[in-house]
């Protein structure tokens, strides 16, 4: 788990990336679309700064990667999951970018980016 440090001067504390308001507002996403959306979405997993540890206070936007399972309709499946994202994006105050793909994309797909995602990814659904 990584930390980083928050506050100026004496007041300076150590806070853990898990208890970010980046990693919270993850979790948050994650929790709800297990509620709402477990019959289509197989794994939910945070990449980018945030899972390194290294976000840049509400500069740095929440990277996660959601993979649908195969049946799902890609498209409408992605317009509720963006809207399930916008509201937890107001509740936190922090921006969620959103990588969604299919589990046959996710998993057999061969692009550079998506090698550099599936590095990074630590599930936080599956």
């Amino acid at each position: 788990m990584s930390e980083y440090l928050t506050g100026t001067g004496p007041k300076l504390q150590i806070m853990t990336t898990r208890e970010s308001r980046h990693y919270r507002a993850a979790d948050a996403f994650a929790q709800q679309v297990r509620q709402q959306y477990d019959e289509i979405v197989d794994e939910v997993s945070l990449y980018g700064s945030v899972a390194r540890g290294e976000e840049r206070g509400v500069h740095s936007d929440v990277d996660l990667v959601i993979v649908l399972d195969d049946g799902a309709e890609k498209q409408s499946a992605a317009q509720a999951l963006r809207k399930l994202a916008y509201d937890i994006e107001l509740e936190y105050g922090v921006i969620l970018s959103l990588f969604i793909l299919t589990a046959e994309e996710y998993h057999h797909g061969n692009k550079p980016y998506l090698q550099h995602v599936q590095q990074d990814a630590q599930p936080l659904y599956e």
